[in-house]
């Protein structure tokens, strides 16, 4: 069964709510950490507004990882600033607030960061992973147990920099299947 929305739900009030009801209630008690994971385009930068706003007595403005490399750089995880990084955790702690942290390669930024208490949501697409010029796997086949992520990825990925990482990313760290909440975002194609 499909549901299919009225033309006038505004769907920033719907993210809102989602953040609300859905997400909120299942976050520990207290709170920690929010990592949020995915592949680029996939509404990691939307999701953790959203999660911001829904709750900014709670949270932090999110921290986005691009926010903290360098720039015009073809590899990423190599090229974050981790003191600019640790930085912005801080002065959310300071003022009492959750800190949010967006981007790829979220656990391999929190094992670095030695970030042991958090709560990790992994958001993808569920049509299509889709990285502008770096993946185009088909959703179904990425949860598809006889095959991993990393095989999808080392076989769709165009050939790009940071092809290379996001392979090793997912082979090592499996974010999609460890996450503590999974986002299937729907993409109509």
């Amino acid at each position: 069964m499909r549901c299919v929305l009225p033309e006038e739900v505004d769907l920033q009030d719907l993210m809102m709510h989602f953040c609300r009801n859905e997400i909120l209630p299942r976050l520990p008690k207290p709170i920690p950490l929010i990592l949020i994971d995915g592949d680029s385009g996939t509404g990691k930068t939307t999701l953790s507004q959203k999660l911001y706003f829904s709750a900014p007595h709670i949270f932090s403005n999110p921290i986005a990882l691009d926010d903290c490399l360098e720039k015009n750089k073809r590899y990423y995880f190599s090229y974050l600033n981790f003191d600019l990084l640790s930085a912005k955790i801080k002065e959310a702690s300071r003022f009492q607030r959750v800190p949010i942290i967006e981007g790829i390669q979220a656990l391999k930024v929190a094992e670095k960061l030695i970030l042991k208490d958090f709560f990790h949501i992994y958001v993808c697409e569920y049509s299509f992973i889709s990285s502008p010029n770096i993946l185009r796997v088909p959703q179904p086949e990425l949860f598809d147990d006889s095959v991993s992520a990393e095989e999808f990825i080392s076989k769709h990925v165009v050939d790009s920099p940071l092809r290379e990482e996001l392979v090793s990313y997912h082979k090592e760290y499996h974010p999609e299947r460890c996450a503590n909440l999974l986002i299937r975002r729907i993409i109509e194609t």
